[in-house]
């Protein structure tokens, strides 16, 4: 069976905004291949989901009051990245891909404008993937995702506080039995 590998040039994948995601998509096979087409994608998406119990009374015809609960779900989706680079495209009929190894270098800039951080919570998400895949005509495509993470932007020079220089000065007094005691200044 066919296999396809998203491996980063950066080992632990932590990037920021502006900064260029590089790395290889492998693809190896021990027969020959008639792929469509092979691409390398970028994604990010943040997804939110929770419920709500609402309640609502209504009054029938008698005059009676009744109340009914009910829940109900929340949920939103929103795109930050989506770009695809064709790696090897079929140009005609007679095109195949022999057994072997193949490897296509990849590079994606990402935006300078910020991106909102990685995050996994109980409520929703944030999370930033490349994904490569293979074509191919009436059989499953050959997929392989390899996740990445946005660090959070912090500009120091908007924090009055880390404008502040620390000065203190520190003495405390250390020993043990058998040893002499000293001051340790900090």
């Amino acid at each position: 069976m066919p296999e396809i590998f998203v491996l980063f040039d950066k080992p632990n994948a932590v990037y920021a905004a502006g900064q260029k995601i590089s790395g290889r998509v492998v693809f190896s096979t021990a027969s020959q291949q008639n792929p469509r087409w092979i691409d390398v994608q970028l994604h990010g998406r943040s997804h939110t989901f929770f419920t709500r119990q609402e309640s609502e009374t209504k009054t029938n015809s008698k005059g009676e009051s009744e109340t009914k609960t009910h829940t109900v779900h929340y949920t939103a989706t929103a795109k930050h990245l989506d770009t695809a680079v064709p790696l090897w495209r079929k140009t005609d009929k007679a095109a195949r891909l022999l057994p072997g190894k193949y490897e296509w270098q990849f590079w994606f800039q990402l935006p300078c404008s910020v991106l909102p951080p990685s995050f996994e919570g109980n409520n929703g998400n944030i999370r930033y993937w490349v994904r490569a895949e293979v074509s191919r005509s009436w059989k499953f495509n050959i997929v392989d995702e390899s996740s990445f993470e946005i660090a959070p932007f912090l500009d120091l020079n908007t924090m009055p506080i880390a404008r502040t220089p620390l000065d203190g000065f520190a003495v405390k007094n250390l020993g043990c039995c058998c040893f002499r005691n000293g001051n340790v200044e900090a």
